[in-house]
């Protein structure tokens, strides 16, 4: 078994071939700008960040197959795939499923995941592919929030539903790789053209019921424009983080920090950094850097890619804090530091993220560093982009 308990080949197929016609804009809603990223951009990214996800098929029509294909380039999406899609939800999600095989010599379990519902939570993506492997398939639901009722022909009340007996089908859904290819080669024309259940196929064709896991709040799908709004704010919520490098350990900064940041009711994240490993004291590792500035940009980088390739990639700004004593060379070897990382700003911009460098020359400054760094993250610009500020 794996360490995060997947020991099996997992993909995705992101059907994102619809018109957005309930949106009334010029363009599909899945290629809407939100918060300066195509919409699609959320959802491809949360799987692809996930190691086990092993390819990546987004089906799109084949009037944005040129798009899709710059999208893939331009985000360095290396596991994403495109195939074209269909008039239909169940045409484009066959057309998905007939080029796995192309790019999975031994396809296990497939996910199916709407390109427009742009939260997709490890957890719950990796729950739902368990319980395909144990159970053939699996889909996440929700409670019924109305009464659901029947109107008959002539626009009169026929019943009424018990909603405790029914449920909101969501996404991610999960098959077992043989089985959902054997449901959709079976499909009648009435299934294309009129189905929309994943779920129903593989009962109705490869005897199976699907395992059901219940849901979050975080898993409706962006259908209105007004849904653009709602989830603009919500990533603004989901990606204001920040990751706080404390080189020293000092709980105390870790407690100003928390407290700094949740009066700007911004999530963080406070912790050390694990993965570079100072063997030095600080001072003696950045003169080193300094002397050396091939050894400089290959710590510095991998700094930003041990960190942007967790599973924290939603961070948007990095709070690197040293804290020194003040004197004229120490702040002169942080100053050549500062050119560096100013390099490799175009670096963090291509990734939508921001690096603040933070030296603290004296003690009991905490607090006014904790509020400083959150009104820096709340204001953010661009331009600060690798700045390195000395609080003394």
């Amino acid at each position: 078994m794996s360490e995060n308990g997947i020991d099996f080949n997992v993909g995705v197929i992101l059907p994102a071939g619809g018109t957005g016609k309930r949106m009334g804009l010029h363009q599909p809603k899945q290629y809407s700008v939100i918060w300066d990223q195509p919409l699609m951009y959320y959802t491809v990214e949360s799987f692809h960040r996930l190691s086990w996800i092993k390819y990546i098929i987004v089906v799109v029509s084949k009037d944005y197959v040129h798009w899709m294909e710059e999208f893939v380039k331009k985000y360095s999406f290396s596991k994403v795939h495109v195939a074209i899609g269909a008039d239909t939800r169940h045409r484009s999600i066959y057309n998905g499923i007939k080029m796995v095989e192309a790019v999975c010599s031994k396809p296990d379990i497939v996910l199916i995941h709407d390109a427009v519902r742009i939260f997709a939570e490890e957890e719950l993506v990796k729950q739902i592919a368990l319980s395909a492997k144990l159970h053939g398939a699996a889909g996440v639901t929700r409670p019924l929030v109305s009464t659901v009722v029947a109107v008959g022909p002539d626009r009169l009340l026929s019943e009424s539903l018990d909603r405790s007996l029914y449920r909101c089908s969501e996404m991610p859904q999960a098959f077992q790789y043989n089985l959902i290819t054997n449901a959709y080669n079976k499909c009648t024309e009435d299934d294309f053209l009129y189905g929309t259940e994943c779920l129903l196929l593989a009962l109705k064709y490869s005897n199976v019921k699907a395992h059901i896991v219940e849901g979050n709040a975080s898993l409706w799908k962006v259908t209105h424009k007004r849904d653009l709004y709602a989830a603009e704010g919500i990533l603004k919520e989901k990606l204001n983080m920040t990751y706080l490098v404390n080189i020293k350990h000092d709980t105390k900064l870790c407690s100003v920090f928390k407290k700094h940041f949740k009066d700007k009711y911004l999530k963080t994240i406070v912790s050390t950094l694990e993965k570079v490993v100072f063997e030095d004291s600080l001072l003696n590792t950045i003169v080193d850097f300094v002397d050396k500035d091939i050894l400089l940009q290959d710590n510095i980088m991998e700094l930003y890619r041990d960190i942007f390739s967790t599973t924290l990639s939603h961070i948007k700004m990095i709070v690197l804090i040293c804290q020194v004593e003040a004197n004229s060379e120490i702040l002169q070897i942080f100053s050549k530091v500062s050119e560096k990382y100013r390099d490799h700003a175009r670096y963090l911009l291509q990734n939508h993220k921001t690096l603040l460098n933070v030296i603290l020359t004296i003690e009991n400054q905490e607090d006014n560093l904790g509020q400083m760094c959150a009104d820096i993250v709340w204001n953010r610009s661009e331009s600060l982009n690798g700045q390195t500020f000395i609080l003394n």
